[in-house]
């Protein structure tokens, strides 16, 4: 019971804040008594009728590919950098490897022809299928279509000046195989970018592979696919020890193109991909993705087929992505990625001598006080306050909510020490006594603030708030609980912070 995430959540929290200055024992108790203290549903597989009189062609049933992962982020791309050995000499990006669904495409939509998986050049209703699966509606440019600006981009990523074209490669999980991706790759007029495309979903009777022969016909095969790790930081790795298994023309006589791969090391090659999780391995190895970017997903509105979950794709909601993703692959260390949080102050009081003192800390708590949030699946447990797991689950829920498995000593311990540490206050008052601040949560997360609550008490963290509030909750489900003593309560938030305005 995953709990859901939706786009640009930030301004709403950022209304609550506001509204809550002003009243802050609103936002900690319904009751004149209060004290503040010191101290879900991944989606199936959709199905979308769509209409058209494109060339007065008959419109036909586009089935949706599900996605493997549900997050929805910014609406641009992110580059990064790890750090790694040699990472001084900036070695060149040689390879680049973008995933299908929700990278290349908006999201992937197919009618429900056969032939389109099995046969490469099927080829029907293609302007129609174009236009649902690679068009944005949300940025339009006169006299220029984001397939366009595709082949524009994908262009330039390729040619490399005084120097050999880099390779393009899509590397995906589509559950309809590599023909089908290809096939709507031919149709949008990309194909051509494109040296090969590898499937790690097994489809019955549909190869793995397809490569670009250096007569430019597309051809089938099996890449070593079952030899390797279920995980696409491996398959990387995997291509970088071996490049001619998995691209078929390098092989000799297989013609010039693409450049010789011989020595590719996986810091030569970028991930795109609208998926985080596809950047570091689970597997034996752990294997990293030194350079990746990910692209933004959001849910929306989308044509005539209503309102759709985890869309994607670069450069539907900005032009910057193109810029930003180019300039990436041309110069990744310009791009490092730090392990660490950034703090920033934009207050107009920080530019003066003014220096007022942190009085209320908000936390999020998804991806903030928890690595990932996991929900017992009692309902209860969203509703009556100390509601536990059961016993034999209850460290579980702790274990994958809170500990960090990457670095060493217990996370929960760590975390009460910096709570009681940031409650405690550090601002000495005439008397030398330090003034206590209040800590509170403020989340969007759909089971509410008392399943929150109920994660923390799991924890032994939940002493060091005062209140909780969620923003999003489920009808039925508390969004706001507030502590008096060691007693937990539950209220409900002022109307104005969780009816959105006008501005959406």
């Amino acid at each position: 019971s995953r709990k859901a995430h939706a786009p640009l959540f930030a301004r709403f929290r950022l209304r609550a804040l506001h509204t809550a200055q002003p009243n802050f024992r609103a936002w900690t108790s319904r009751a004149a008594a209060a004290e503040p203290a010191c101290g879900r549903r991944c989606g199936g597989f959709w199905r979308f009728r769509g209409h058209s009189s494109i060339d007065g062609a008959m419109a036909t049933t586009l089935d949706r590919t599900p996605s493997s992962h549900r997050r929805n982020a910014i609406d641009g791309v992110w580059c990064f950098e790890r750090q790694f050995d040699g990472q001084e000499k900036r070695p060149p990006v040689r390879l680049v490897l973008f995933d299908w669904d929700e990278t290349l495409t908006l999201s992937t939509f197919l009618p429900a022809d056969q032939d389109l998986r099995n046969r490469i050049g099927w080829c029907q209703w293609a302007e129609f299928i174009t236009l649902h699966n690679f068009e944005t509606p949300f940025v339009k440019t006169p006299g220029e279509t984001r397939v366009d600006k595709l082949k524009a981009f994908l262009s330039k990523l390729r040619d490399v000046d005084g120097g050999p074209n880099r390779t393009l490669a899509i590397l995906t999980r589509n559950n309809q195989g590599v023909i089908a991706c290809l096939n709507l790759l031919m149709m949008a007029g990309l194909d051509d970018n494109f040296e090969a495309i590898w499937c790690m979903a097994n489809v019955p009777s549909v190869p793995q592979g397809v490569y670009r022969h250096r007569d430019g016909k597309w051809l089938t095969f099996s890449p070593p696919l079952a030899t390797v790790y279920d995980h696409k930081a491996d398959v990387l790795h995997a291509i970088c020890r071996d490049p001619s298994a998995w691209l078929p023309q390098l092989a000799a006589g297989a013609g010039a193109r693409p450049p010789l791969l011989e020595g590719l090391r996986p810091e030569e090659v970028v991930l795109v991909d609208d998926v985080r999780t596809n950047f570091q391995s689970h597997g034996p190895d752990k294997l990293k993705v030194p350079r990746y970017c990910k692209v933004a997903r959001y849910d929306c509105y989308y044509r005539d087929m209503g309102f759709k979950a985890d869309m994607g794709g670069i450069g539907a909601r900005s032009d910057l992505d193109y810029e930003t993703l180019a300039d990436f692959v041309r110069q990744p260390w310009q791009y490092k990625g730090a392990h660490k949080i950034l703090c920033t102050d934009i207050s107009p009081a920080c530019a003066s001598d003014d220096k007022p003192r942190v009085d209320l800390v908000v936390l999020d708590f998804d991806e903030t006080l928890t690595l990932y949030t996991w929900m017992p699946p009692e309902e209860q447990f969203a509703r009556e306050i100390g509601f536990a797991a059961e016993e034999e689950w209850r460290e579980h829920y702790v274990s994958y909510n809170f500990h960090s498995p990457y670095v060493d000593g217990d996370r929960v311990a760590k975390l009460s020490r910096m709570l009681e540490e940031l409650a405690a206050g550090d601002e000495p008052e005439e008397d030398g006594r330090r003034v206590p601040r209040t800590l509170a949560v403020l989340a969007r997360n759909e089971s509410g603030a008392v399943a929150i609550l109920n994660l923390l008490l799991l924890a032994g963290l939940a002493q060091h708030f005062a209140a909780i509030w969620t923003l999003g909750t489920e009808k039925g489900f508390p969004d706001g609980v507030y502590r008096v003593g060691s007693t937990w309560r539950t209220f409900d938030l002022p109307k104005e912070a969780v009816a959105p305005g006008a501005d959406g």
